[in-house]
């Protein structure tokens, strides 16, 4: 799942003075330690649909998804509590930041040594420069459109295609707007659709 960037933390919420161990252990379980409904739990519905058909039943099921099955990244390595960068700014950040830069090489090689199921882009900032940094490996890009199960007269649509990996092997990603917002996809039935049309095309891109 690869995002804009992480949110501030509460002030002193993870310690101090943490050897390389604490930090590996802190961010290996931060999803389920640290747990933000609001912002995980549709992404793990989304996910969990998309991987196996399935939606987390309970609290404690989206956490042990968002621990043991997905790996969030960020496109910024840098918190904040909001974050209004254009896209175009952040594609020139790309090649000018060097925190953009590590952040990018990390996101590389989860993309390309780590065999992902699905790789899932959050949000049109991250998509916009995903579809940028990524066009010579990217195919069959399009946006797919459609209407909303819960409201008739709205129209939903999102990004899907395959990343060619340096080993030549094709990775499903799809690219979607922020959820849990009035023109994205809000509400648990959109959100359950949008999981459903990410599962159909996982299942037909190999």
């Amino acid at each position: 799942m690869i995002s804009l960037n992480p949110q501030n933390g509460p002030p002193g919420g993870y310690g101090e003075r943490f050897t390389p161990a604490d930090y590996w252990n802190l961010w290996r379980r931060h999803n389920w330690d640290h747990w933000y409904p609001k912002f995980f739990g549709p992404l793990t519905e989304v996910a969990g649909l998309a991987l196996d058909g399935t939606t987390p039943a309970t609290e404690d099921d989206q956490k042990e998804l968002a621990t043991n099955r997905m790996v969030f990244v960020e496109l910024c390595p840098y918190a904040s509590s909001e974050f209004s960068v254009e896209w175009d700014q952040l594609l020139e950040l790309c090649h000018t930041d060097l925190g953009f830069f590590v952040a990018e090489r990390f996101n590389a090689t989860l993309l390309n040594e780590a065999q992902p199921g699905v790789v899932l882009i959050n949000g049109n900032s991250s998509r916009s420069v995903f579809e940028e940094r990524h066009k010579d490996r990217l195919n069959g890009w399009i946006k797919r459109r459609y209407v909303s199960e819960a409201a008739p007269q709205k129209q939903l649509h999102h990004w899907e295609g395959t990343y060619r990996t340096t080993a030549g092997t094709d990775l499903p990603v799809v690219g979607f707007p922020f959820l849990s917002t009035a023109r994205g996809f809000n509400g648990h039935v959109e959100c359950q659709q949008l999981g459903r049309k990410i599962r159909d095309f996982v299942g037909g891109s190999h």
